[in-house]
């Protein structure tokens, strides 16, 4: 690792809601959430509750949200070929088809993710990620039957300043991840986000190719503009894009010096023996296979505060595509090869008003309209 000359101290933060005590004084740390669609001390929240902070991703070596599991107790996350399966106390999702949705919702600066393979996020500009534990459908809405994965992105500030990484691995990896943020007027904040991971050299080879394979490459960028026209008046755009490639998906691999009826060329069993002489991590295909998904999206949050209540509408469009092959036999033939073609695109709006953070009566109402639709070929 280039960018750090020792590993990350413990983190001081608290990830539970009956975490441990702050250093200075034994005092407990506030940690503010927003469960209930409003700011809120975690101990005042009767709900359970795993807060993770920018300082405990780092921590705990959190770059994606299939990293999420390794500090949240109780949650699991696999990515499969069609995206992330979630599981929270054992409630969630094994199905890949198009159009389906984990019963674990996902949401990223207020806006809901639909798509499977949308919830696999980089996460390189975060500033707090929630996992709601339980049923929340009284304030999420449908799927959201095991809980809610709410992750929240840094906000611009107005004084310039930001942070850079770079690591390298082994397989000749190279990751570096990047952030900017400054003041444009004194009305408009933007920031920056940047990540890329490259590794070099795949864990083995297409014998039949001579390509090597199981390699991973991931781009990621995600912008955010913050327009305050009064002290009363938000206005915050946001948009991002993603892109990850990998040649990981064979489906099938025999074992070293194997053999097998099927022969090259042929479609059918013809008694003539394959002997397969790769490695564990080797294959030979006809093609290399690849994994390949992009997906990108914008959201406009608008916020009034009223004396009475806070206004909010978000606006939000998302588009996602992924396109993958394979080989559905272990040899190299163009007989019995497999792939699809899937794309998703998701339009959604949500209107909430809240009574403010110090009013007695705590209350709420909210409204949610989404459309969503999907193409398998």
């Amino acid at each position: 690792m280039l960018a750090q000359s020792q590993p990350p101290a413990a983190p001081t933060s608290q990830t539970s809601a009956d975490a441990g005590q702050a250093d200075t004084g034994g005092a407990l740390q506030e940690i503010v959430v927003t469960v209930n669609k409003r700011r809120e001390n975690m101990q005042d929240v009767p709900i359970a509750i795993s807060a993770i902070s920018q300082s405990d991703l780092a921590a705990h070596g959190i770059e994606n949200t299939l990293d999420v599991a390794a500090a949240v107790p109780g949650l699991t996350m696999q990515g499969s070929m069609n995206g992330l399966e979630a599981h929270l106390r054992g409630v969630g999702t094994t199905a890949i088809a198009a159009g389906e949705e984990n019963s674990i919702a996902t949401y990223i600066d207020g806006v809901y993710i639909a798509s499977l393979s949308g919830s696999l996020l980089q996460l390189s500009n975060i500033q707090q990620i929630e996992v709601d534990k339980g049923p929340q459908g009284t304030l999420f809405g449908r799927n959201a039957t095991g809980g809610v994965i709410s992750i929240t992105t840094k906000d611009p500030s107005h004084t310039f300043g930001g942070s850079t990484a770079l690591s390298y691995g082994n397989y000749d990896t190279v990751v570096t991840s990047s952030y900017l943020t400054g003041g444009l007027t004194e009305t408009l904040a933007a920031d920056l986000a940047f990540y890329f991971s490259n590794q070099g050299d795949g864990y083995g080879h297409n014998l039949y190719t001579g390509d090597e394979i199981q390699k991973n490459q991931d781009l990621a960028a995600r912008s955010k503009w913050l327009f305050t026209p009064s002290s009363t008046d938000t206005l915050t755009f946001a948009i991002d894009f993603e892109r990850s490639h990998s040649s990981t998906l064979d489906a099938f691999r025999d074992v070293y010096g194997h053999p097998t009826n099927w022969g090259p060329g042929a479609p059918q069993p013809t008694g003539q023996p394959f002997l397969y002489t790769g490695g564990p991590w080797d294959i030979n295909d006809y093609l290399d296979p690849f994994d390949d998904f992009k997906q990108k999206g914008a959201s406009l949050n608008y916020r009034h505060d009223f004396s009475f209540a806070h206004l909010t509408d978000i606006v939000a469009y998302r588009d996602a595509e992924k396109n993958l092959y394979w080989s559905s036999i272990p040899i190299p033939t163009k007989a019995n090869t497999a792939g699809w073609f899937e794309r998703e695109r998701q339009i959604s709006e949500e209107l909430r008003i809240v009574s403010p953070e110090d009013s007695i009566i705590k209350w709420h109402r909210w409204s949610r309209c989404a459309s969503s639709c999907g193409d398998v070929i």
